[in-house]
């Protein structure tokens, strides 16, 4: 009945393997949770929720260098920031001089 020439299976596998082409996400995603090609569960997924899943798992392979979370202690802003009273801050506003700002 079926063979390998059959031209509805060639047209098939064809379309399978462009789409595993077009959308490699979606085939990590599929081999990661052992899910078949175009089953219930597959028709019902998303490829946005695949994505973060993808980047999630990408993001997580990177160690982290003696990575301990401190809150309120980000280090983005300490290294640069320098703290300032009132009377410091306002003086730094009256130097600023606009007209450096004008378009010309």
């Amino acid at each position: 009945m079926f063979n390998e020439e059959n031209s509805d299976i060639v047209s098939l596998r064809r379309f399978i393997v462009l789409w595993n082409n077009r959308f490699p996400i979606d085939r990590w995603w599929r081999q990661r949770h052992n899910v078949a090609f175009n089953s219930p569960v597959h028709r019902e997924s998303c490829l946005i929720d695949m994505y973060w899943e993808y980047v999630e798992e990408k993001l997580s392979a990177v160690p982290e260098k003696n990575f301990e979370y401190i809150p309120g202690s980000g280090d983005y802003l300490t290294e640069k920031a320098v703290a300032l009273d009132r009377q410091s801050l306002i003086d730094a506003f009256k130097n600023v001089d606009l007209s450096s700002l004008d378009d010309k």
